[in-house]
């Protein structure tokens, strides 16, 4: 056999994966329940091979079988992650002019990161205009030890979350990372009640942020937003930057809708 007609097995998981997004986005746009027998034919395969690849749907729940007609619609997993997404994407949208606002103020690079339950990653940021420049890649993942927004996650996230952390070792990113379960806690104590955390060398010898949490309007945790800087760069007493940066948070937070 040719060798360019050959099917690996890495082919066949990409072709399952494909027809499985077929099913969902053709539940999700045609208007009205489908039949085994009319996603077959949409779709130019067998009634078994969909009556297969629904139950797997069904059963995580991005489809829906109706027990009367026996048809199928998109599952409410569907409408979750389309949410989660588009409340990514308002986020973003709604952050920029706060955030540039922080910039103005300061000159520093703002810093704005999501979480998504687990972790948190960043999702924009504007570069201060400074000579030494502190940039974090869109996407990267914070350690929530050894970060000022991490230490926010960590304090008004989830109350397991710090626990979890704990467990799985905290190891040193540099050597002023705290690495003692007891610090830690007491850390994360002082930034609930006080309502923002730091992180001095850190993440990055040298480097520090102030970061803010970013509620909904159920007051559930969103994000952060943060003001990264070198050290010697900030304010004696951060108060300065800390209460532009809560006005920030405030404003991006009443825009925002409860998550799923």
């Amino acid at each position: 056999m040719p060798a360019l007609k050959q099917k690996t097995k890495s082919e066949n998981g990409v072709q399952a994966v494909a027809l499985a997004l077929q099913i969902i986005e053709t539940l999700a746009f045609n208007k009205g329940p489908q039949s085994v027998t009319e996603l077959a034919k949409s779709l130019g395969t067998t009634k078994t091979r969909i009556f297969n690849y629904l139950r797997t749907l069904v059963e995580h729940g991005y489809a829906v079988q109706d027990p009367e007609t026996e048809r199928y619609r998109v599952g409410a997993r569907v409408s979750q992650i389309g949410g989660a997404v588009a409340n990514e994407f308002n986020l973003v949208s709604l952050s920029r002019a706060p955030m540039r606002k922080v910039q103005e103020a300061f000159g520093h690079t703002i810093v704005l990161s999501k979480f998504d339950g687990v972790s948190l990653y960043s999702v924009d940021q504007l570069e201060g205009n400074s000579m030494l420049k502190v940039s974090i890649p869109i996407g990267n993942v914070l350690g929530l030890h050894s970060s000022a927004q991490g230490k926010v996650v960590l304090a008004f996230g989830p109350t397991r979350l710090l626990e979890s952390t704990i467990a799985k070792g905290l190891k040193p990113v540099t050597k002023a990372t705290i690495t003692d379960p007891e610090r830690l806690r007491g850390e994360i104590k002082t930034t609930r009640i006080r309502g923002w955390a730091t992180a001095p060398s850190e993440t990055m010898m040298g480097v520090n942020a102030i970061a803010v949490p970013i509620l909904d309007r159920t007051g559930q945790l969103v994000g952060t937003i943060a003001v990264t800087a070198v050290s010697e760069e900030f304010s004696k007493s951060m108060t300065r930057e800390l209460k532009v940066l809560q006005q920030a948070a405030a404003e991006i937070s009443s825009g925002l809708s409860p998550r799923y």
